[in-house]
């Protein structure tokens, strides 16, 4: 999923619905790691939590 168009809208989306949202970081790209860079800035305001797959796969 792209990060900073596709999982930033979604996110959002499902916080402004009431949704604890967690975001998988580590399963997003960009296109550059500057745009990568900022959306993962962007999701550590927004989201309840950003973790690695791993992390998640895990706690489930």
């Amino acid at each position: 999923m792209n990060a900073n168009l596709c999982v930033d809208s979604h996110l959002r989306e499902l916080v402004e619905l009431g949704f604890h949202v967690h975001v998988a970081a580590d399963a997003t790209g960009a296109p550059g790691q500057e745009a990568y860079d900022a959306a993962i800035t962007n999701f550590g305001f927004v989201a309840d939590r950003t973790m690695s797959t791993a992390k998640v796969l895990e706690e489930l």
